[in-house]
């Protein structure tokens, strides 16, 4: 942070203001797979609460906390304007709605199935 401060004129004080201020600024690099959950109110009711609370126990870590050991993170996001196909739970880069606890699973299994396959 001093760093990128000094080259940009400003104080640390106010980058790191910005870095913690905007959810995709990061100071640590991310985990291999990103899992970003809707937690708007609709989501939430309709089982984006459960959601949250399995992904937690699966990767033991919480969400929006950062672990530079951890195979994954857990990010909170809003609404994404697609209520009426909550609960959303995006992975990586593919978004998944109508999203159930029991789909867990199936799409750790792909996760880890394309991860065997691509090439490093």
């Amino acid at each position: 942070v001093p760093q990128i401060a000094e080259a940009f004129s400003i104080s640390p004080a106010d980058l790191f203001g910005t870095l913690s201020f905007y959810a995709d600024y990061r100071t640590t690099p991310p985990a291999p797979h990103v899992f970003r959950i809707c937690l708007g109110a609709t989501c939430y009711l309709h089982g984006g609460r459960q959601l949250l609370r399995d992904l937690e126990d699966i990767f033991d870590t919480k969400v929006d906390e950062f672990k530079s050991d951890s195979s994954a993170d857990i990010v909170k996001v809003q609404c994404p304007g697609i209520c009426h196909l909550g609960p959303t739970l995006q992975v990586d880069e593919k978004l998944y709605t109508k999203v159930s606890p029991g789909d867990l699973p199936d799409m750790l299994k792909n996760l880890e199935s394309k991860d065997n396959t691509d090439p490093a």
